[in-house]
């Protein structure tokens, strides 16, 4: 049933997805041609006016009543609860290009804070299942503030995919700055090659913690052993070096340095004693003329 409601009592819906309405030239040159020919949906209430309604569908319709003084607009009065005017806006408004995806996904949060599962927004907003979760990931992951700094980039959301395989959040939010730049890909695996190192870095390091103290600086009482590069080679060889015999009888230590870490063993006065003479020049005397 159509009804003619006075547009004083016709409000924008608060959690419209679609923040711009565009260019309304068009719709209004319309509908002073021909009148409003659908009408818009709205569900009873609004704040705390319950004789007043919100609208779910028709923003620009209204929008464009209002730029023309139009005093009533047909409304199809809807019972919907919230999930529903929620996912109703988003189904409407999917297919925009000008919707913002960030709203979008609070609109997702906002539906799951309501008690509704995946699939039953699925089902309401015609929307993949995948792409809701996406979607609630990102804004998880990354948050509102960070993600409007970015949201005018031409960015695919395979993007913020991608930002995933960097598991620390200081070190992924400092590449979401360059998402949607010609440099985001060479930051992407510049972040992922330091995460790795740094990985194989703390597993040499627990390796040679097993019988090594950690120091700063070599000392003088230290000689150096061995150096175990930040890669998996150097890895390996750690795990080939194992544990030396003498270190129950002799300190070993370590100091980790940009590309690796070096290892060093104690300097006792048998290894001294133990080291050979330097062997002795003959003098040759030079004979008299």
């Amino acid at each position: 049933m159509i009804h003619y409601i006075n547009i004083k009592k016709l409000h924008p819906h608060p959690n419209n997805p679609r923040k711009n309405l565009g260019d309304l030239f068009g719709l209004m040159a319309s509908i002073q041609e021909s009148g409003i020919e659908v009408p818009i949906i709205v569900v009873p209430g609004t704040g705390d006016k319950t004789d007043e309604y919100t609208i779910v569908e028709g923003h620009r319709r209204h929008a464009a009543a209002l730029k023309l003084d139009i005093t009533e607009i047909p409304s199809i009065i809807a019972d919907y609860d919230e999930i529903t005017q929620l996912a109703k806006m988003i189904e409407i408004n999917n297919h925009r290009k000008d919707i913002d995806k960030v709203d979008e996904a609070e609109h997702y949060q906002l539906m799951l804070d309501l008690g509704a599962t995946y699939k039953e927004i699925k089902k309401k907003t015609n929307v993949s299942e995948p792409v809701i979760r996406s979607r609630v990931k990102m804004l998880e992951t990354f948050g509102r503030e960070a993600l409007e700094k970015v949201q005018d980039r031409p960015i695919k959301f395979e993007d913020y995919d991608k930002l995933y395989q960097i598991e620390g959040k200081e070190l992924r939010d400092k590449v979401l700055e360059s998402i949607g730049t010609n440099n985001f890909n060479q930051e992407l695996q510049r972040a992922i090659s330091a995460e790795k190192t740094e990985k194989l870095k703390a597993q040499i390091i627990e390796k040679l913690s097993a019988f090594a103290d950690e120091l700063e600086t070599r000392q003088t009482d230290f000689k150096p052993v061995r150096y175990f590069a930040n890669s998996e080679s150097g890895l390996d060889s750690v795990v080939d070096f194992g544990r030396p015999d003498e270190a129950n009888t002799r300190e070993y230590a370590f100091v980790v340095e940009n590309w690796g870490v070096q290892l060093y063993k104690q300097i006792l006065e048998s290894d001294q004693a133990a080291e050979p003479e330097a062997p002795k020049k003959n003098k040759i005397r030079s004979r008299a003329p």
